[in-house]
């Protein structure tokens, strides 16, 4: 049955809403898993090898001219725990945060065209078509302002193989001593996260979003038996086949699961072994198209509407069964590939990104992929049990030279559950990524106040060449004991009228003050002589600056915060 994607998605939203104030005021949810029988495994198989592939195309829309939406009245299309992380973060609900026009994805489906999902953030819609020849009715229709395909038809099955994993945890509420952690005592270990769970952080209440390529038998898993009997999985959604069940999918996702939610004693525990999780499937492992970073965005958003605190990210893209579509190194800068842009996006929404860095460091390749190329996130290579950058984690740095990974940790040698009951060690970034999520998601618990761009700079400060970065391991290894001490202490700034932060700093800073009701302040920019660089207004609270900041010389300024009433200067210092 066909269903119109303006209807789905406010339906789709509806339900988010309800959902997530349970989980906000009660924290259950419920999940039914159905059991998969050998023959079935066999014959939908067989049906994905022979069915017709249908072509996709990305759609963008010129405005969002007839809504319904009002960016005033954000309870009808965010969560409240979406919109209090907004407030958290003095994020303002913006025009991006709005649907997609109804009457636009209506006017493309009577084309003929099937509308998969929609983007609120870049304000398009992804499309499946039988007939390419409606391509040129579409690209004809008044509103339409971009057309791109992202995925040939075809009948063929890639040859690709697909060495993705699933795992589950298990929650501890007593003080864990290193013996409990078995073989996976070196992963949390490299990091201080151990710091972090004996003083009872392990990610309670914090929601952390994965993006993967499916979830196979995760809800049979001994190392996650609590976390399926507490119904800490609170959401999934598959983006590549439309009412599939994530659980009959791919392990890879599984895998990455277990790295942060195990918690089986002496033999499995995960970075955050409390904390709830939404899981959403991306990637299509039976092929290789631009259309997964698309689906990437429609999860992003999807997370984002529930009100996840943290996405972790364990793909990666830049080639193509189609080789025409490919990207290249120099599309490597946070600005040009749509994943990566949704990606940003995420993190101005007040999400933590963390994202797989790459398995390219070996290859002819070598760099990073997308999204790991986005500004303001996580993105994490890959070292051995020695604390060496393996040989596989890609290489830095952005196309456009900033530093990249950001941070590192164990991506050789990872014990996780591979299958139920099964265990083995594996390697990739696949899995340092999912091993950093887990204790950012302590730090947000330990710090449910702190915004996300403190988090993100706390990790980075914690980590063993902050000041001096490369393009190998980035700003090195965090040390969360670390990063949870300079929180602690900047948690004091927050009883200040305004401060810098990070300060000193080099590619960005924010000005955090008091003026948070205000609608208007100026902020100006003095250099150490009193030399006005700049001035702007903007809504008081955070207030971010990067662009404005990168042409300044190294040394001394003034930032002074002017409201109706009153102003305050602080004394900041770019390295």
């Amino acid at each position: 049955m066909k269903i119109s994607s303006g209807l789905f998605v406010f339906i789709e939203i509806r339900i988010i809403l309800i959902f997530t104030y349970d989980l906000l005021d009660i924290m259950i949810a419920q999940s039914h898993f159905k059991r998969l029988t050998l023959c079935l495994t066999f014959t939908v198989f067989a049906l994905q090898i022979y069915a017709q592939q249908k072509a996709t195309y990305w759609i963008e829309f010129k405005d969002k001219a007839n809504t319904q939406f009002s960016v005033s009245k954000p309870n009808e299309y965010l969560s409240l725990r979406a919109i209090n992380r907004r407030k958290k973060n003095y994020i303002d609900i913006t025009e991006n945060d709005l649907p997609v026009s109804k009457v636009y994805v209506d006017s493309i489906q009577r084309t003929g065209a099937r509308v998969l999902y929609t983007s609120k953030w870049f304000n398009a819609v992804t499309i499946e078509v039988n007939d390419e020849t409606i391509i040129s009715t579409i690209k004809n229709i008044s509103f339409v302002t971009f057309l791109q395909k992202t995925k040939n038809a075809s009948n063929v099955k890639s040859n690709r193989i697909n060495t993705k994993n699933k795992t589950e945890f298990f929650e501890d509420s007593a003080e864990i001593s290193p013996a409990n952690y078995g073989q996976s005592l070196t992963q949390i270990n490299q990091l201080n996260g151990l710091y972090l769970h004996n003083k009872g952080y392990k990610g309670s209440s914090v929601i952390i979003a994965l993006i993967d390529a499916g979830y196979l038998n995760a809800n049979k898993y001994k190392t996650l038996s609590r976390l399926f009997l507490e119904n800490r999985i609170l959401s999934s959604h598959d983006f590549v086949k439309t009412n599939n069940d994530i659980y009959k999918e791919h392990m890879h996702g599984a895998v990455v699961l277990s790295s942060i939610a195990a918690n089986l004693e002496d033999t499995l525990i995960g970075t955050a072994p409390d904390a709830s999780f939404i899981l959403l499937r991306g990637e299509d492992s039976d092929s290789e198209f631009p259309v997964e970073c698309d689906n990437w965005i429609a999860a992003a958003e999807y997370a984002d509407s529930c009100g996840a605190d943290i996405i972790s990210s364990s793909l990666g893209y830049r080639t193509f069964d189609d080789s025409t579509m490919n990207f290249s190194y120099q599309n490597m800068n946070g600005k040009i590939i749509r994943s990566s842009i949704a990606a940003e996006i995420a993190s101005s929404k007040g999400m933590i990104v963390v994202a797989s860095a790459g398995n390219d460091g070996n290859k002819p390749w070598h760099y990073i992929g997308s999204p790991a190329d986005a500004k303001e996130i996580l993105s994490v290579g890959a070292i051995n049990p020695y604390t060496n950058k393996t040989a596989f984690s890609s290489f830095g740095p952005s196309a456009d030279g900033r530093i990249k990974p950001e941070v590192m940790a164990l991506g050789e040698s990872v014990i996780v559950e591979i299958s139920p009951g099964e265990y083995s060690t594996i390697n990739g970034t696949s899995l340092s990524c999912p091993i950093v999520a887990g204790l950012v998601a302590c730090l947000v618990q330990a710090f449910p106040f702190a915004s996300a761009i403190a988090i993100r700079q706390a990790v980075l400060e914690s980590s063993s060449q902050y000041s001096v970065p490369d393009n190998l391991m980035g700003y090195g290894i965090p040390n969360f004991e670390k990063a949870y001490e300079i929180l602690k202490d900047s948690s004091k700034l927050f009883s200040m009228n305004a401060y810098a932060f990070p300060n000193p700093f080099s590619e960005n800073v924010t000005i955090v003050n008091t003026f948070i009701d205000e609608p208007e302040i100026t902020i100006e920019c003095y250099s150490i002589i009193g030399q006005k660089i700049f001035s702007l207004i903007r809504n008081g609270g955070y207030i971010h600056f990067s662009n404005e900041i990168l042409s300044l010389e190294k040394g001394s300024y003034f930032f002074r915060c002017i409201s109706k009433n009153k102003a305050f200067t602080i004394k900041a210092i770019k390295m």
